[in-house]
């Protein structure tokens, strides 16, 4: 009786480490692209190296959207991820159909140098 709750409770804790593994890896490619934009690359640029630095996460369904990029000193740069969560475990795969995918996402933004 106790091992399906037991499953449940490790289950959902092996996905929220995951999930949560996988935001703070796309906070960091977020900023590492705002980092590479505000010295004055292009967006083109921007992209490839925030999605070079997701280790994956961004590939199939992930966007970048870039704002602001090349302007003058002192304006804003914003680089938004965007990435649905692939589940891991069975557990995972049922919240996924039950509820719709989880949608990690998350912003940088920095000043022009």
């Amino acid at each position: 009786m106790v091992l399906p709750i037991f499953l449940v409770l490790v289950m959902g804790t092996i996905d929220f480490g995951w999930a949560l593994r996988s935001y703070i890896t796309l906070t960091n490619a977020a900023r590492e692209g705002a980092r590479v934009g505000i010295i004055g690359e292009t967006e083109a640029n921007i992209i490839s190296t925030t999605k070079a630095r997701a280790s994956g996460i961004l590939d199939s369904s992930g966007t970048v959207t870039v704002t602001g990029e090349q302007g003058n000193p002192g304006t804003v740069l914003k680089v938004a991820v965007s990435s649905d969560y692939a589940f891991i475990t069975p557990l995972g795969g049922l919240v996924d159909a039950l509820a719709g995918p989880l949608t990690l996402s998350t912003s940088t933004s920095m000043r022009m140098e």
